[in-house]
């Protein structure tokens, strides 16, 4: 939920705790902890992902800017018909 739903970790934590009746109390700790952890864990897969869609013919992109306390960050966004890459740059787009 707080990645893919853009979900804050507070508001991730209560909700699991209300879903399962107080059941699951995961910290806020390990709800950051599961995002690079994630990423760790799919690091080959998503350079092959990014790979593929270097050689494409065509690749679709976007990007979003915004502001992480006080820090410009953005995300881009590459896809073709079949894959997609969402990845996170504190780089300026033009840099």
């Amino acid at each position: 939920m707080n990645n893919y739903c853009n979900v804050s970790i507070d508001k991730t934590q209560n909700m699991l705790n209300e879903m399962t009746d107080g059941n699951i109390q995961i910290s806020k700790g390990m709800i950051n902890g599961l995002s690079r952890e994630f990423s760790t864990s799919t690091q080959e897969e998503r350079k092959k992902i990014y790979r593929n869609l270097l050689k494409a013919p065509v690749m679709y992109s976007d990007a979003t800017s915004g502001r992480v306390n006080g820090k410009g960050t953005h995300v881009v966004i590459c896809a073709n018909k079949n894959e997609q890459l969402y990845f996170g740059s504190t780089k300026g787009m033009r840099d």
